[in-house]
Order: structure tokens, then sequence, then C-alpha cells
């Protein structure tokens, strides 16, 4: 059975970086559930936003926590790949650099990306065997989402 929907998590900060300096497109892993139980917790959207959602609470605030670290260090890989593909200049590169290390915590605040599977069925990339989270894991990859071809639930 194909899915209808696929989800993403995803940061505010991520988020805005990709809407203020690469023209709304979005770099993005997806999966057809929402809680793929075939998923490892590092590729199970639910996992993933349950697992931020727990670091940025006000009384366990995570200084440390793995999941800001990783997408920190995201936002500066995606940032040097777009300045050496022509899409942003130096100066843009480092501000998008900047943010991603100034950023305080509670801008990471995880975001759930619903994308209509009919809209991106053209655009779904496998994972190389060895960028797969797991052996049977669903996972797919859209290199450039655009930003209407989702909706963002915040809760």
């Amino acid at each position: 059975m194909k899915p209808k929907i696929y989800y993403s998590i995803n940061t505010w900060i991520s988020n805005f970086i990709n809407k203020e300096y690469y023209n709304d497109l979005h770099y993005v892993y997806v999966a057809p559930c929402f809680n793929c139980k075939i998923n490892p917790r590092s590729s199970n959207p639910s996992e993933i936003y349950s697992e931020l959602k727990k670091d940025l609470e006000p009384t366990a605030l995570d200084f440390h926590s793995s999941k800001i670290k990783s997408n920190r260090l995201g936002i500066v890989k995606g940032a040097i790949e777009n300045f050496n593909k022509g899409i942003i200049n130096e100066s843009t590169k480092e501000i998008i650099i900047e943010l991603s290390k100034k950023a305080e915590l509670t801008l990471f605040k995880p975001l759930i990306y619903i994308i209509p599977a009919e809209m991106v069925k053209d655009k779904l990339l496998t994972p190389d065997f060895e960028m797969k989270a797991g052996l049977l894991s669903k996972e797919f990859i859209i290199e450039n989402l655009k930003g209407n071809e989702f909706d963002i639930i915040k809760i």
C-alpha cells in the first residue's frame, strides 16, 4: 500500500534558514508513517520529535542534546554545500554558520512536516545503504522540497 503522506521532523531554525537563504527549498529525510516501528529511533519521526521536545523542556533544558548538536552540524554542512553549488555567497554562508553556532536552544523547537505523497512522488530518493538508519527502515530523502509542498504542525 502506497503512503498518502510522508512525515519529517525539522527544527524551527532550519526551517527559517531554508526560507530565508535557500529560496524556501528544504533538504529533508522523510518516512511514510509518523511512528514507523520498523525504523530505528534515529529515523522514526515520532521518536525524533519526542527527543527534541524532551531536550527543550524548560525544567530539563539539555545543553548537550545530541539532536540539537546534530542539527547545528547539519546546518553548517548545508551552508558549505550550498556555497559550493553557488546557491549562496561567502557572506551568506558565514551568516548561516554563525546562526547555527549562536542560536539559542529554544530555536531548535521541532516542527512536523506533513508532505502529501502525490506532490513529491518524483522527488523521493532512497539513501545509500550506509546512510540508512536501519537495515529495513523506510526512509527517503527529498533534496528540493518546496515550501508550498508541505504543511507544518507545531505542537
